[in-house]
């Protein structure tokens, strides 16, 4: 029936609406930096946070000397620095090498979705202070 395909047809235009956008729903493939700069921030965040309240802390500022964070600590941060190094290498892509075209898009949906990715990977990667030793505030 003529009523039947006329549903059919907006059902379908209102999937092709949802799925593409018809660049509504989409976002430039440029944005994809912003996945990159998200996971910089929220991993440089968490680490500050981390040795700040790491109970081996000195009264400088929070921070503790390099031998706490180096040997024989290296393989709690060793996750850490090497997400960080890729990070700052997918985002130096995004910039200086990937060249994504003007009319490249990507849905709404799948750049939340990378943006709450890379904020929420660090709190996997990132070490929690060790619970020995107390601070003296």
């Amino acid at each position: 029936s003529a009523h039947h395909h006329g549903r059919g047809t907006i059902l379908r235009r209102l999937r092709h609406l949802l799925l593409n956008g018809d660049g509504l729903l989409t976002v430039s493939k440029r944005r994809f930096v912003d996945f990159y700069a998200a996971g910089i921030a929220a991993t440089l965040v968490l680490v500050k946070c981390a040795i700040k309240s790491d109970p081996r802390a000195t009264a400088l500022g929070g921070y503790f000397s390099l031998n706490d964070v180096f040997p024989p600590n290296i393989r709690r941060w060793l996750p850490t620095l090497l997400l960080l190094l890729h990070l700052i290498r997918r985002y130096c892509e995004c910039l200086w090498v990937q060249k994504s075209g003007k009319l490249s898009r990507m849905h709404i949906a799948g750049y939340l979705l990378g943006v709450l990715h890379y904020l929420c990977l660090p709190f996997v990667l990132v070490p929690l202070p060790s619970s020995t030793g107390t601070r003296n505030d």
